[in-house]
């Protein structure tokens, strides 16, 4: 008879997590269902199963499920709601003002957690986006008429601070776009040699300046990272 190596035989497939839940789930039913000696031999059973496999007792108890978010707006409530859903389709969802309850277990709910982070920062940054591009294409009917500047009202006629600050921008915007005209106007009459040079100074400039902002990122990442 050959010898079989012990490194040759398959070993017992380990159990997945949701497998070992599975079990727990089991067991803890006994011990609740169970009578007398059967119960208290349950709950050991039980006790033990979760030390072994490192299983938190809220992860089978649905009474430990309860979970509340404390929301801030109709938005905040909008995403989360979303994300609830996407993970957990079951879910039964309570609302009361700006808290939203539902039954969640450990897995779900680090997962909400998780995502509604990420996508409560996108929300943010990307409706922000879209309220500059609104206002931005609607420009010319969010400014003044001459009958606006003119009308009479009580008081000093002072532009309001970040009004007369955007103006003030503007102008230097209009300013170095006319910078920019006359100095490719100039740029057609320089000789091939001057172009070449001119070209060659630019592009030195823009070097400076990408190198000058990468080192300043660079700073400010580690200052921020200590």
């Amino acid at each position: 008879m050959n010898n079989v190596s012990l490194d040759t035989m398959e070993k017992p497939k380990e159990k997945s997590h949701e497998e070992l839940i599975a079990k727990a789930k089991k067991l803890k039913g006994y011990a609740d269902r169970g009578i007398g000696g059967e119960k208290d031999n349950a709950k050991r059973m039980l006790q033990e199963f979760l030390e072994k496999n490192n299983i938190d007792i809220s992860e089978i108890s649905p009474e430990n499920h309860d979970r509340i978010f404390a929301l801030n707006n109709e938005e905040e409530i909008l995403v989360i709601t979303n994300v609830i859903l996407s993970i957990n389709p079951y879910a039964k969802i309570e609302r009361e003002e700006f808290d939203i309850k539902c039954i969640l277990d450990k897995e779900d709910f680090d997962e909400v957690k998780t995502k509604y982070q990420h996508f409560i920062s996108l929300w943010i940054v990307e409706k922000r986006m879209m309220s500059t591009l609104f206002f931005t294409k609607h420009e010319k009917h969010f400014r003044p008429d001459e009958y606006a500047w003119n009308k009479f009202r009580d008081g000093k006629k002072e532009k309001n601070p970040a009004f007369q600050e955007r103006e003030e921008e503007e102008i230097e915007v209009e300013v170095i776009a006319e910078q920019i005209e006359k100095g490719k106007k100039k740029f057609k009459d320089l000789t091939e040699k001057q172009k070449s040079e001119q070209k060659i100074k630019e592009f030195n400039d823009n070097r400076m300046n990408d190198m000058l902002r990468l080192m300043l990122n660079s700073h400010y990442t580690r200052k921020h990272k200590k």
